[in-house]
């Protein structure tokens, strides 16, 4: 039996992410609405993880282990999250209208990251590194400078695909290997 409150870190941060996935479609949100509800949202979460810290016990057929190390490391990404949101106070590099989907793709990052503090079994270890990866190269979208930023981008999700191609061509297009 499993018991899902050793795992409210990461759905805390999920519903995080979709609460700024909600905003996104939006009409008209406010940068400083946005960046209020970011602040709120990433002090609570290192309120849930500091919570959680003394929570143990093993989830999903024991591919994903909770113990004090993970939750230690949880805390101190949500920390980092909290520290990054304080430090975006402007964000005069992205478009205003793309505000949330950048607290989004941070909340979905900080979200693989502590999946991936947990993670025992080497395929969550390669889902979860996939979504911290790719939501980073995402936020190389949201610059203003779009011709750099497109460009790189770009090449960041061939090359990674091409790599995980290589590396597990059964999973992708459903064979044996």
């Amino acid at each position: 039996m499993m018991s899902w409150i050793i795992f409210s870190p990461e759905i805390y941060f999920l519903m995080a992410g979709t609460a700024f996935l909600g905003l996104s479609m939006a009409r008209r949100v406010r940068p400083e609405q946005v960046y209020f509800i970011a602040l709120v949202l990433a002090s609570v979460g290192v309120g849930v993880c500091l919570a959680c810290v003394r929570l143990t016990g093993d989830l999903f057929l024991e591919t994903y282990r909770v113990d004090l190390f993970s939750q230690v490391f949880k805390v101190m990404l949500s920390m980092g999250l909290f520290l990054v949101v304080c430090l975006c106070t402007e964000l005069e590099g992205i478009e205003e209208r793309l505000h949330p989907e950048f607290y989004f793709l941070l909340n979905i990052c900080t979200l693989a990251m502590m999946m991936l503090v947990s993670s025992v079994h080497l395929l969550t270890i390669f889902v979860a590194l996939e979504l911290s990866s790719y939501s980073l190269y995402t936020l190389v979208f949201l610059r203003k400078g779009r011709d750099r930023g497109i460009d790189a981008g770009i090449k960041y999700f061939s090359f990674r695909f091409c790599l995980a191609l290589r590396q597990h061509p059964g999973r992708i297009f459903g064979g044996n290997s």
